[in-house]
């Protein structure tokens, strides 16, 4: 989640500043926190999901997730096009931000790990 927050505001922070110094600073702190995102993803992966799933699971997020990356750095020209760069960075921004209150209602709700098909019981 500290992953998703710091490339968020990183990202913005890029596509608002003007400063040499506060970009190569942006720069360095997604970089260093970019693995957090991957590394928080399995983690949810292997807590949500039954010891017996977790290479299906992983086999199929990961493909979708490297997908979904290409798809969106291919639509990234077509953003340019029609937005400002600036806009594109806070778009870019903002997403982070959603991912993040996606991830939310897990810390409030609990983890859940599947038991059977269709089955969800509390950890």
């Amino acid at each position: 989640m500290m992953g998703l927050i710091v490339n968020g505001a990183g990202i913005l922070l890029l596509g608002l500043s003007t400063i040499l110094w506060l970009t190569m600073l942006s720069q360095f702190l997604i970089a260093l926190l970019q693995p957090a995102i991957f590394v928080g993803n399995h983690a949810m992966v292997m807590q949500q999901t039954e010891q017996a799933y977790i290479g299906r699971v992983t086999g199929l997020h990961t493909p979708l997730m490297t997908g979904a990356m290409l798809l969106t750095m291919g639509c990234s020209g077509l953003l340019k096009q029609a937005m400002s760069l600036t806009s594109v960075y806070a778009l870019a921004g903002a997403c982070f931000l959603v991912g993040f209150l996606m991830i939310l209602p897990l810390l409030f709700h609990g983890n859940h790990t599947m038991s059977g098909p269709g089955e969800a019981t509390e950890t």
